[in-house]
């Protein structure tokens, strides 16, 4: 957490998550000696999914 004076820091342990609000300014940074795996995902509008007419042979895929 920061509030402009204050921050918070974590330590993570194997495959945990955390989540961070937009706007929030965050820093990541690996302490151990082996290599760390971060995954960051952006916001964005929900993709338009292709449609397909009823001739193709993705007619009726999902991605559920």
């Amino acid at each position: 957490m920061e509030d402009g004076t204050r921050t918070a820091s974590r330590v993570l342990g194997y495959r945990d998550l955390i989540r961070v609000p937009a706007g929030v300014p965050r820093s990541l940074r690996n302490v151990g000696d082996g290599e760390a795996l971060f995954c960051v995902i952006i916001g964005a509008q929900k993709p338009q999914l292709p449609t397909y007419p009823a001739t193709s042979p993705m007619h009726g895929v999902t991605r559920d």
